[in-house]
């Protein structure tokens, strides 16, 4: 009994650490927010890769402090969605509202000590791009790569709200 459940949990392990990462969603995908709802693209970027020691982001609404159900990851090894650097795109679906940021480690025996926060507002019935949150030897950057983004989403970019998030230390 005691080998099938080591199997098992080896398993399990594995199956957590291949894990490809967010795909890029298809133009198709990107839909107007219907009503009550709006969208938010962020992209992610480190100059290289950390699985021991990844950073990973917590998004959350400012004003009921409830966290997004996305894992948001700035440099774990997923299959990047850019040649020129380790990064990621993401589209999320939200309520209208302020969202904000803060970091978490991937490594459970490690806390970050201090934390980098930011925050945007989007609108209903928006998109509304927050820009390219990218981490580089211990520090962190929120830069404005809404052009190379919109383009790798294939998006008209008139249709898409630029309010990149600000940084507050």
């Amino acid at each position: 009994m005691l080998k099938v459940l080591l199997v098992v949990s080896t398993i399990f392990l594995i199956q957590g650490c291949a894990s490809l990462g967010p795909d890029l969603p298809s133009a198709q995908e990107m839909v107007s927010p219907q009503a009550g709802e709006a969208n938010l693209i962020i992209s992610t970027g480190a100059l290289e890769t950390n699985l021991s020691f990844s950073t990973y982001l917590i998004l959350y609404r400012e004003d009921d402090d409830s966290v997004v159900d996305a894992y948001i990851n700035l440099d774990y090894p997923f299959k990047s969605h850019f040649t020129s650097h380790h990064g990621q795109l993401y589209y999320l679906q939200l309520q209208p509202g302020k969202y904000c940021y803060k970091f978490g480690s991937g490594n459970p025996y490690f806390t970050i000590t201090e934390n980098v926060t930011g925050c945007t507002t989007i609108d209903e019935g928006s998109v509304t791009y927050g820009g390219e949150i990218f981490i580089t030897g211990g520090y962190i950057q929120v830069n404005d790569q809404f052009n190379r983004d919109m383009e790798r989403l294939k998006i008209v970019e008139t249709s898409v709200d630029k309010r990149i998030f600000n940084i507050n230390k």
